[in-house]
């Protein structure tokens, strides 16, 4: 931290008390970020589409493992009394 940034800070705030005009050309410089506010948001929206890919994707995986375990759940019902349905001698 800069020695001179906390008597900055305090003057600036010393100064909006009093009704001075304070960081005035910062607050000036704030209005140029649209552009980049515009895109930020864009990144940010992709970022939200690509969590919903992700999710989604998730959720067909997990479906396909479930598909798996639901046969070998049957399968498994199925030689429970020796292969008498199933397969024998598995």
């Amino acid at each position: 931290m800069d020695a001179l940034t906390v008597p900055a800070n305090l003057a600036d705030g010393l100064a909006l008390l009093r009704g001075g005009l304070g960081d005035l050309l910062g607050h000036a410089a704030d209005g140029g970020d649209g552009g980049d506010d515009f895109a930020q948001r864009l990144v940010g929206a992709l970022r939200q589409a690509g969590g919903a890919f992700g999710v989604g994707d998730l959720a067909a995986h997990g479906f396909d493992r479930l598909g798996g375990g639901l046969l070998q759940i049957a399968n498994q019902l199925l030689d429970f009394r020796g292969g008498a349905a199933g397969a024998l001698r598995q």
